[in-house]
């Protein structure tokens, strides 16, 4: 069979690496040349619709899209009315990450428990809502963008200022409309699951660091490192993924919504209780790199069957931990050169590297992103897993690069 893996981030070399056993082609697109067992998908530049057409012609039996943006622009319906199998959700289920309005207002008719909050869709109305709220508040983007467009405002005047900016100006990408949600405090949990059919199947519980510094400082990112699993209470997750993924996708269902794939729940735990920040319509990154090496389960067939509307019975996990620290360009989030050589090192045969911001010349690897690419280890316990990573870490010898050195300390 010929796979295509659409997207060429870290998330994406952990799919096709999670891959790499079976005897099927694989292929991506875009194309990142970091890893010699995968094949370009040509050409490099095509609309969807000429992408759906291509596939279908060239024999592609699997595509699995790894990032949101061809998920929420509708490429698996353009895919599926092509005939092609598809692992992630169509453009509607893809609204739950695309719309973040749409998102909140499904949570409170499915019963799925979330931050109070409330919607503004014209810069005329800001003044009133937050004169309702209570500080301090997140201040989000309704649609896309980027992993940056969640702001935290201590006080109406940065509320005021946030708010402005992500409706008046292009910064986030052009915002219809932004939430405004209450300030919960607590412990950040992700939790994914595979969907199909209505049903679902948990996958391991995982964490990210999301601030750029140790210690949580700095700007959100797209991810600095994460880890699985997270240690929760015997019963306790699996009640949450009830309320949370069971309640959602059976309204999903009930609004004649096929979702196949996976959806992506990150939540704020405080004590026994759980409440859902946002929803994503595939899998994490950086939290697909630790949770995707604990799987034992055939992935092509896994992937195929859920494409297909079928999940298996269980999981099968590995009984150990693993985690991912990031290495990213000076400067990341913001403004940051592209172009600069990156050292990593020979690597240790225990470890794994998912490449992502960075293309391979010869030998080497350029940077050509923000987040380079990340250092990941699977084993019996996070202190000889971290040990290893950060050993294998200080031996970078870039002095554009920084990463987080307190990544599983939570």
């Amino acid at each position: 069979m010929k796979i295509l893996v659409i997207g060429n981030g870290g998330r994406e070399s952990a799919l096709l690496l999670s891959l790499r056993s079976s005897s099927s082609a694989l292929y991506q697109w875009p194309h990142n040349n970091c890893l010699d067992f995968v094949a370009p998908f040509l050409p490099v530049e095509q609309t969807y619709e000429e992408l759906a057409g291509n596939i279908r012609d060239a024999g592609i039996g699997l595509v699995i899209i790894g990032p949101e943006k061809p998920l929420v622009d509708g490429l698996s319906d353009k895919l599926r009315a092509a005939g092609v199998d598809v692992f992630g959700p169509g453009r509607d289920g893809a609204r739950l990450e695309g719309d973040k309005a749409f998102a909140r207002e499904l949570m409170d008719s499915a019963g799925v428990p979330s931050p109070k909050y409330r919607i503004i869709n014209d810069p005329c109305s800001i003044e009133d809502v937050l004169s309702e709220m209570t500080m301090p508040v997140y201040i989000k983007a309704s649609g896309l963008a980027g992993g940056k467009g969640a702001i935290f405002a201590s006080d109406i005047c940065r509320a005021r200022i946030v708010a402005r900016e992500i409706l008046e100006t292009d910064r986030f990408g052009k915002q219809k409309s932004i939430v405004v949600e209450e300030f919960l405090q607590g412990k950040e949990i992700s939790m994914m699951a595979l969907v199909a059919d209505g049903k679902y199947i948990l996958l391991p519980p995982a964490a990210d660091h999301k601030k750029a510094y140790d210690g949580d400082k700095g700007p959100n990112t797209g991810g600095m490192g994460s880890y699985a699993p997270v240690d929760i209470p015997a019963g306790l997750y699996e009640k949450w993924g009830s309320e949370i993924i069971g309640r959602t996708i059976t309204y999903l269902k009930q609004k004649g919504i096929d979702y196949r794939g996976v959806l992506f729940a990150g939540l704020m735990v405080e004590g026994d209780q759980a409440k859902v920040l946002e929803f994503n319509c595939r899998f994490g990154d950086p939290e697909a790199q630790a949770v995707l090496p604990l799987l034992n389960d055939d992935m092509l067939q896994l992937f195929l069957d859920v494409s297909r509307g079928i999940l298996p019975p269980e999981l099968t996990t590995e009984e150990n931990y693993s985690m991912t620290v990031i290495i990213a360009a000076k400067g990341y989030p913001g403004e940051y050169s592209k172009g600069f050589p990156v050292d990593i090192g020979k690597i240790d045969p225990e470890l794994t590297f998912f490449p992502a911001g960075v293309i391979k010349e010869g030998e080497n690897y350029l940077s050509s992103g923000g987040r380079l690419g990340g250092i990941s280890c699977t084993g019996k316990s996070f202190e000889k897993i971290s040990d290893r990573i950060y050993n294998q870490l200080e031996k970078l010898k870039s002095e554009n690069i920084f990463y987080r050195k307190d990544i599983g300390s939570r």
